[in-house]
């Protein structure tokens, strides 16, 4: 097997060394010449094509903004292998990856983790079809199988809906507390109990790429999720046995029912 990255950045450079580490030959292009300079074992090229002359399989792991201009590269250049994005909402990649020609087989894929998750451990991966093209996501079930990675399939309006959950409204409390506590978050952590610093892990959200953050806040099924929060800490304002660490169990449990049972 031999694969190409596109975009070495954060998950890049975490796919390429967990890569290289499993023995498979990997072919890596970045914009940015300085990004992934480090990884030991991957031959860097100096455009999109050199990445598609030398490999069957590639994954794209670029901000969401590049991924229509890549794929419009892609899709002239007459290459043919297994194709595949890592973004982070699907339906908006989806329609993009409908268009490829047949001879390139696309999914999308959606890693459980962050570029600073071991290179060791056994993480897991969503595998993502595109409707028509389910029999496309076999090279991908390979490559995570020879890479260590655990996977499943799942529809991508399913996906996204639990992610706007899962995701989406995590980085909406986040910055939201950036906001609130301003100043005052050095005083707030001194007198806090573990309710609070449990809830101040949610801070770390703060510090990813701008452009990333503002894709998941801007998403449909993240705003979805945001307002059912709203309307229940509404609720809640009025019952003192109702918190939230409450409201937000409330509605993980609903989403689990209605999309993963």
């Amino acid at each position: 097997m031999r694969l190409g990255i596109i975009g070495l950045g954060g998950m890049g450079s975490w796919l390429a060394l967990r890569a290289v580490k499993s023995g498979i030959t990997v072919y890596g292009y970045d914009k940015d010449p300085g990004k992934g300079a480090g990884i030991d074992g991957v031959r860097r090229g100096d455009s999109i094509n050199w990445v598609l002359e030398n490999s069957d399989t590639v994954i794209i792991a670029t901000p969401p903004a590049a991924l229509p201009g890549i794929l419009d590269e892609i899709a002239s250049s007459g290459w043919r292998g297994s194709l595949a994005d890592i973004s982070t909402f699907k339906k908006r990649v989806i329609p993009l990856l409908e268009r490829l020609p047949r001879g390139v087989r696309a999914a999308s894929l959606h890693p459980l983790f962050g570029p600073r998750a071991g290179l060791d451990r056994r993480y897991k991966v969503l595998i993502v079809p595109v409707p028509g093209r389910e029999g496309d996501v076999e090279p991908f079930r390979i490559l995570l199988d020879r890479l260590g990675l655990s996977w499943s399939v799942m529809d991508y309006r399913r996906h996204d809906r639990i992610m706007g959950l899962v995701i989406g409204l995590p980085y909406a409390i986040g910055h939201a507390l950036s906001r609130i506590l301003g100043e005052d978050l050095e005083s707030a952590l001194e007198a806090s109990g573990t309710t609070f610093k449990s809830l101040y892990l949610l801070l770390s959200t703060v510090s990813d790429p701008e452009e990333l953050v503002e894709s998941i806040l801007g998403d449909p099924d993240t705003r979805y999720w945001i307002e059912r929060l709203r309307e229940e800490l509404g609720r809640a304002a009025g019952r003192r046995d109702l918190g939230l660490y409450q409201v937000l169990y409330c509605l993980v449990e609903e989403c689990y029912s209605r999309h993963l049972s």
